[in-house]
C-alpha cells in the first residue's frame, strides 16, 4: 500500500493527459501554426508527470524534460514502471533529459531515484533513444528550474545548429550541406524540417559572393518548399534570366526556363 498521504487530493494525471491530448492539442493546432515536434517539460511532481507520460503515452510527445522529478513518490512506483518500460523497448526514437539540484547532495529517496534511472539507461537504453542527465549541486529545488530547462533544450536540440564554414562564415557545404543537414534533422526528429528564411538568404549571399548565380535555383526538393523567397534569390534571378524579380515564379514557363539555364 502506498504510504504517501501528505497530498490526499493528488492524482488524476491520466485525466490531465486526456485533456491535453483530446482537447488542448487539437485547439492549439486549429488556431496556430504548429510543428509536429512536441516537447513536454515539467518540474518536481511535474517532472514525475513527464516520466509517467513518456512510459505510458510515448507517442504523445517527441521529447521529454524532467527537472528534479519526484521519483521517490509512492515508493518509487513510477521509477519501477520506467525501469520495466525501458527493459521492454528494443527501439525508441524519443529524447529525454532529466536533472537534479541539491536535493541529492545527501542520501535521500529523491536522489536515489535519480541515480537508479541514470543506471538503468546507462546499462541499456533502447536503440534510437537520445538521453542525458545533469546534476546541479549549487542549485536548490526552486532555483534549478531555469538552468535545467535550458540544459534540457540544449540536449534535445543539440544537433539543430547548421555547421558554419570558418573561412567565409556561410553554411558548411553550401547548398548541398544545407540540404543534407535538414534531411538529417528530419530523420532525427521525425518531422520535415526546413531551413529558415534567414539561412537561405545567407546561403544566397555566399553563392553570389562566389559569382555562382545559378546554384540558388539548382534544387527544388522538399527541403525548400514553403520558404519565402529571400532578397538574394531575387537578385540571382535577375542576373541569370535578365528578367525583373517581380516575375519570379509567376509562371511555369519562367520556372522551366530557369531550370534549363542552370
Amino acid at each position: 500500500m502506498a504510504r504517501w498521504n501528505a497530498n490526499p487530493t493528488s492524482g488524476g494525471g491520466d485525466h490531465f493527459l486526456d485533456f491535453i491530448q483530446k482537447e488542448l492539442m487539437p485547439q492549439i493546432e486549429k488556431r496556430y501554426r504548429t510543428s509536429c515536434y512536441r516537447v513536454f517539460a515539467g518540474h518536481s511532481l511535474g517532472g514525475l508527470m513527464v516520466i509517467h507520460t513518456l512510459i505510458t503515452r510515448p507517442d504523445l510527445f517527441q521529447a521529454y524534460i524532467a527537472v528534479s522529478p519526484s521519483l521517490q513518490w509512492n515508493e518509487q512506483r513510477t521509477l519501477h514502471q520506467a525501469q520495466q518500460f525501458f527493459a521492454e523497448q528494443a527501439e525508441l526514437k524519443k529524447a529525454l533529459f532529466f536533472s537534479l539540484g541539491n536535493e541529492g547532495n545527501t542520501p535521500n529517496p529523491m536522489g536515489e531515484g535519480f541515480e537508479q534511472l541514470q543506471k538503468t539507461l546507462a546499462a541499456k537504453a533502447p536503440k534510437g533513444f537520445h538521453w542525458d542527465s545533469a546534476r546541479y549541486p549549487d542549485e536548490t529545488h526552486g532555483s534549478t528550474v531555469l538552468r535545467a530547462h535550458y540544459g534540457g533544450l540544449r540536449t534535445v536540440f543539440a544537433d539543430w545548429q547548421m555547421p558554419v564554414n570558418p573561412q567565409d562564415g556561410g553554411p558548411e557545404g553550401a547548398l548541398a550541406g544545407v540540404e543534407k543537414h535538414y534531411h538529417d534533422l528530419s530523420e532525427r526528429y521525425g518531422c520535415v524540417m526546413r531551413p529558415s528564411e534567414s539561412l537561405v538568404n545567407q546561403l544566397g549571399y555566399q553563392l553570389m559572393g562566389r559569382r555562382n548565380w545559378t546554384k540558388p535555383f539548382a534544387r527544388s526538393s522538399a527541403t525548400w518548399n514553403s520558404i519565402p523567397i529571400p532578397p538574394t534569390f531575387t537578385t540571382a534571378w535577375e542576373k541569370v534570366t535578365r528578367t525583373p524579380a517581380s516575375l519570379m515564379w509567376r509562371s511555369k514557363t519562367s520556372r522551366e526556363r530557369l531550370r534549363r539555364a542552370v
